[in-house]
Parts: structure tokens; sequence; C-alpha cells
């Protein structure tokens, strides 16, 4: 049986007087790797499916369906996203019937008729 790589230069060192450096070089030629070994699968028996008589109560129209089943809650709706400085000064253009071209602070100075 094979030992691990650490115990093998340990072992290598002890047994020839070297340092640690000399002894992890040299001692690959005389190292043999772990053999691991495959592990065979196991067969499982198969069942065959066996037919059984349904003992349940057969299901009821959906008019007569239990109360204390729930009706399913609509999803909530995503927050709608912020709007950003110039997105804002656009949406105020618009209103004032300005135009909605250009950088934020001339929307700013049409807003508030600090240009004109």
């Amino acid at each position: 049986m094979s030992i691990s790589w650490s115990e093998h230069v340990k072992k290598y060192r002890e047994e020839n007087g070297c340092t640690y450096k000399e002894a992890l070089q040299k001692a690959s030629e005389t190292y043999t790797k772990k053999v691991k070994q495959k592990k065979k699968p196991v067969e499982e028996p198969v069942e065959e499916p066996v037919e059984r008589e349904c003992l349940a109560d057969p299901p009821l129209p959906m008019s007569e369906a239990s109360p204390l089943i729930p009706t399913p809650t609509p999803a909530v709706s995503p927050k709608p996203k912020k709007l950003t400085k110039k997105q804002k000064l656009i949406v105020m253009c618009e209103k004032r019937g300005l135009d909605t071209k250009g950088t934020i602070q001339q929307l700013s100075d049409r807003i508030y008729n600090k240009s004109q």
C-alpha cells in the first residue's frame, strides 16, 4: 500500500539525511501514487407498477370547489423606476410646451425663464 506524498517526503528525508527542499526534489523518483478504487454501481431492482383501485372521491366540478382552497392572488406590480434629473426636467418642459432638447442646465433655464 502506498503512502501519502507528505509522509513519503518525511520518510525520505529521515532515511537520506537531507534538507526538506532536497527531499521534495528527489523523493519524486521513488514515490508511487495511490490508486483509487472505482466504485461499482449498485444495481437497484426495478419494481413493476401495480394497478390500484382509487379510493378517493372523484373531483368536484369547479362550481362546487372547496372554499378552503385559496384563490390565486394577483402578482404585485414592480415599483416604477425613478426618473433622472434630466428626465424630470423634460417632463416639466413638456407640460409647459417648451423645447425638450439640450443639457440639464439649458432645460432648467427654460423652465425658470433665466435665459429667455
